[in-house]
């Protein structure tokens, strides 16, 4: 994947497991609410492939978190 490029999970075909969607949903839920120390730890603990943080849903929770501070 290119720097700069989003990852769309489903054009990408990556499959999660249920335990990896919660931790994704997780993170996008804590980014949304600018609860970002607390996702970094949940990222860094969990392992998630890059492709997953590189997602489309992760960088509009981040683009969220940005325009609200």
């Amino acid at each position: 994947m290119v720097q700069g490029e989003v990852a769309d999970i489903e054009k990408t075909n990556i499959i999660l497991t249920p335990e990896q969607q919660k931790v994704k949903d997780s993170i996008e839920s804590l980014l949304v609410n600018d609860f970002i120390n607390e996702a970094i730890k949940i990222k860094e603990k969990s392992k998630l492939p890059e492709k997953i943080m590189q997602s489309t849903e992760i960088q509009q929770a981040i683009k969220k978190t940005i325009i609200h501070k």
